[in-house]
């Protein structure tokens, strides 16, 4: 568990990251959570699915890895709270003996609370930041944790010593439709033990990301080998404390095969196990097809017959094909995607030349935001027009790089989620300013206005080139309790590229809301309004008969393990050997733009980690939570968690002072609480069993506080009768759906 072995191939192009230190937090014989040096100072966010644990004797212990030791001069670290950002503990600069660094802390931190450490090197030239959540917690029951889920993993590769991980297993014939690929705990015991596959794991990289003493959270990367093949496999197990020994509440493993020269194809390319081929483009001709697999980027020629790999993605950043022209022109973006800009997050346009089999960097977009952050931005928008102008997606806002000038414009700014639109292809964008509607499409340059008198206008998705818009109700306004619960809609109109109306949506006397556009159809919910309160009163669905873009190359067939290998179809034979790119040249005149982003932007998000990997970034919770529940998932906002499934306790009791009820009203009439208006109060008992009590309704006007539950009863503090009341907790479910489970309660976030 120390080393994982290197990812990559000889002949691949990828990004070397070997000249930059890597820190293991040390506990005990295990080198955990791997981090990397950034060349800038980060926010928060960096360090939401790292945890290190603090010692016994309040001292921490980091191994330095991948460097030269002698290189490193000196280093110092800060130690911050996460809701005040409060200097709790600093350390002066002091110099680097060996590859261990030896943090002697105060036994200023409280136990089982969670706080930010930021550790600098020095090297001659250059200054690594690196960051993670620190906690002071049961130290020997950390490495039972981590025992337990290696033993468990290793036991999966002998299908003797399996049988011992069948009492964990939850097997009811709905965890197998996606095979070897992914696995959980419902899945069946052939699967759970590879069905028989004889392979070879590499050491484990372990990753701790939630620990509270009682339950935590692990997460292992590394390869395994078997027949000449090679797999990158990765487990997340939640597991928690019992009386007789630990429980595994939650695993989930994916494994997807290591594309190399081995890489089999004729009329269709063999992707193996788990490499669903991504982010398919073609040339107009449809001859050149460019796919991503396994982090890799190919490019097959039909009329040529030949096959390509033109790129390789590093362990921390991502690669997207953008277009073809005269080159085959693509991204790379994330962490330290290339060597001329170390430890820095960042975009690389690139192009691959296939007559001079050379990749050539165009331009580098520096930014100062986590490489979460900045991938789940690109992934958003990313569009190249003829002529090179480049539009990206960056936080907020929408920029366009014209890469021959060296300068860019911004498009739009101040983007809020549910208030902007980007079409299925990118090339088109809408966005609500104001009253009206801008239309920005990438293709032409052009941009566009619409704005229709006396209509407050909200762009919900795209059926192809034609924007499905909602017209915002003037006469009545949504409110729960005294408090607004967002837009509520009397119309939606449908208008094609050119803005002309094609067709208006009305229901007589009825509301329309939670408006979601798939393909090509619009799922709506209808709504009643008493004059008091909305009831939903029915669904719709709208289905157009124009036909969405769906790329019907890649498929996939079953092998003898059962596990599910995808095939891309390069509608002819190939027949040639696979080639390689010639390795990287760097321009050194290739266009860097720094860029200045709004970082209180993301301050305000909330942060869907599931399976210790970032799934999604709201601006409400309330969808954030729920995606958590689902998949026993966290959410974090700023560097604090908001909400964390596994966490949850049988019965919790908040020990409310019940004199501090009138600040609670006073909270929630001056917005100092974060409303959770729609979450379930199976999802809201979290927050009581962190000690936060929960301000909600059980009828119109009558405000309580829930300060404790178990598993029969909900306890409240009801504030108009100053009286402490029991629950059924059927019966408060029911109560609290009849005043659409308004719960809230108090957080401080760092601003």
């Amino acid at each position: 568990m120390r080393k994982n072995r290197s990812s990559t191939d000889t002949e691949d192009i990828a990004k070397s990251d070997a000249n930059i230190p890597k820190l293991y937090n040390v506990i005990g014989d295990y080198y955990i959570n791997k981090m990397y040096g950034y060349s800038d100072e980060m926010d928060t966010m960096v360090s939401d699915n790292v945890l290190s644990l603090m010692l016994d004797d309040f001292s921490m212990k980091f191994r330095i890895v991948d460097t030269n030791i002698s290189e490193i001069e000196e280093f110092d670290y800060s130690i911050r709270t996460f809701d005040t950002n409060e200097l709790v503990e600093s350390g002066d600069r002091k110099k680097v003996d060996g590859d261990i660094l030896d943090l002697r802390l105060s036994s200023l931190m409280e136990e089982n609370k969670e706080y930010f450490l930021q550790l600098r090197l020095y090297t001659k030239e250059k200054t690594f930041n690196y960051y993670t959540r620190i906690i002071r917690s049961d130290i020997d029951f950390a490495k039972k944790l981590i025992d337990m889920a290696n033993t468990f993993s290793n036991n999966n590769f002998d299908s003797n010593n399996a049988r011992e991980n069948a009492m964990y297993l939850e097997s009811d014939g709905t965890g197998n439709a996606r095979g070897l690929e992914y696995v959980t705990l419902k899945s069946d015991y052939e699967m759970m033990s590879y069905n028989g596959m004889k392979l070879t794991p590499s050491e484990k990289e372990v990753k701790l990301v939630n620990y509270n003493g009682k339950i935590g959270e692990i997460h292992f990367s590394y390869t395994a080998d078997a027949d000449g093949k090679s797999y990158n496999i990765e487990e997340n197990f939640i597991c928690k404390a019992g009386s007789q020994r630990l429980y595994m509440l939650d695993y989930t493993r994916t494994m997807n095969q290591r594309l190399s020269k081995s890489l089999q194809y004729a009329k269709k390319i063999d992707l193996g196990i788990g490499n669903r081929a991504t982010n398919i483009i073609s040339s107009k001709s449809g001859e050149k097809l460019a796919f991503l697999a396994d982090n890799k980027l190919f490019l097959s020629d039909s009329k040529n017959g030949k096959l390509e790999l033109v790129y390789t993605g590093g362990n921390n950043d991502c690669i997207l094909p953008l277009k073809f022209g005269d080159s085959l022109y693509f991204l790379s973006y994330g962490y330290n995607v290339d060597d001329t800009h170390i430890g820095d997050v960042g975009v690389s346009l690139l192009k691959y030349g296939w007559d001079s089999k050379k990749v050539s960097k165009l331009a580098f977009v520096k930014v100062d935001v986590d490489a979460a952050s900045l991938k789940e931005s690109i992934n958003e928008l990313a569009y190249m027009v003829d002529g090179g102008m480049l539009y990206l997606k960056l936080l907020d806002k929408v920029v366009g790089l014209d890469i021959a000038s060296g300068s860019y414009v911004t498009v739009a700014e101040n983007l809020e989620y549910g208030k902007y639109s980007i079409s299925q292809d990118k090339s088109l964008l809408s966005w609500n300013v104001g009253d009206g509607l801008n239309i920005y499409n990438f293709a032409t340059g052009e941009n566009k206005q619409l704005d229709n008198a006396n209509e407050v206008m909200l762009p919900i998705g795209y059926i192809g080139s034609d924007l499905v818009v909602a017209i915002e109700s003037q006469n009545v306004s949504s409110t729960i309790n005294g408090k607004s619960a967002g837009n509520i809609f009397e119309k939606l109109s449908i208008y094609n590229n050119l803005l002309e109306l094609q067709k208006d949506y009305t229901y007589d006397n009825r509301y329309i809301d939670n408006i979601k556009v798939s393909g090509n159809r619009v799922h709506i919910d209808l709504y009643q309004y008493d004059g008091t309160n909305f009831t939903r009163a029915g669904e719709d669905t709208i289905i157009s008969n124009k036909s969405v873009k769906n790329d019907s190359r890649v498929s996939f067939y079953t092998d003898n393990f059962r596990g599910k290998n995808y095939v891309i179809d390069s509608t002819k034979y190939i027949e040639s050997e696979v080639s390689y790119a010639k390795e990287l040249s760097i321009d050194s005149s290739n266009t860097l733009y720094n860029i200045e982003l709004n970082g209180a932007y993301l301050q305000k998000m909330y942060y869907v980690y599931i399976n210790s990997k970032l799934a999604g970034i709201y601006d409400e919770p309330v969808k954030a939570i729920e995606d958590a529940y689902a998949d026993m998932g966290f959410v974090r906002r700023n560097g604090i968690m908001v909400y964390v499934k596994a966490m949850v306790e049988t019965l919790a009791n908040t020990n409310f002072d019940v004199t501090q009820a009138a600040d609670y009203v006073h909270y929630w009439e001056n917005d100092r609480l974060t409303r959770f208006e729609g979450i379930t109060l199976k999802e809201a008992m979290y927050f009581i069993t962190i000690k936060k009590p929960v301000f909600t309704f059980t009828a119109i006007n009558n405000p309580v506080i829930i300060i404790a539950y178990d598993s029969k009863t909900v306890t409240v503090y009801d504030i108009n009768t100053a009286s402490i009341q029991k629950i059924d907790i059927n019966e408060a479910q029911s109560i609290f759906n009849n005043t659409q489970n308004d719960f809230s309660c108090f957080f401080t976030f760092r601003m």
